[in-house]
């Protein structure tokens, strides 16, 4: 399964809160049991949110972490913008930026995008946002976690 892994992904996983779910994730992509994959715009992200939280050494860190982790980051072309603005006329109400996402997804045949909060990805035809519990099912681990509003525990080893 080819799929874009959103900026708030490796936040998460790296983040106060320190999902589970997000770390598991995150090594399934490194064990290459998913072919997940970032564009440049969500490294940049990384770094850009730091900088905002004055936590910029982090940024940098999770930035090189990202790096190592993401086999394949895609490159953002001419040709993106411009399917970018034409979401943006069939869905107005959508993010910008992720309508940005969407674009390069679906110019790189990507159709699956793991987002917790990137509800437009849902509208968009081509695309599939992918939810935790299908992600760890299709992974056959769907049992070994269990999900609460803030967080996801091991209830075993993987």
């Amino acid at each position: 399964m080819k799929i874009l892994v959103d900026s708030n992904i490796p936040f998460i996983a790296a983040g106060q809160i320190g999902e589970a779910w997000a770390v598991v994730i995150l090594e399934q992509i490194i064990r290459q049991n998913i072919e997940g994959m970032t564009d440049v715009l969500y490294l940049q992200e990384l770094l850009d949110r730091s900088a905002c939280l004055d936590e910029d050494f982090w940024g940098k860190k999770l930035f090189a972490c990202c790096r190592r982790i993401f086999r394949k980051t895609l490159s953002i072309t001419v040709r993106d913008f411009d399917l970018s603005s034409e979401l943006h006329r069939q869905y107005n109400d959508a993010s910008p930026r992720d309508l940005f996402h969407a674009a390069v997804a679906l110019n790189n045949n990507v159709n699956e995008v793991f987002s917790i909060d990137g509800t437009c990805f849902d509208m968009i035809t081509g695309l599939n946002r992918t939810n935790i519990n299908k992600l760890l099912a299709s992974l056959n681990i769907q049992g070994t976690y269990t999900y609460e509003r803030t967080n996801i525990f091991r209830s075993e080893s993987v």
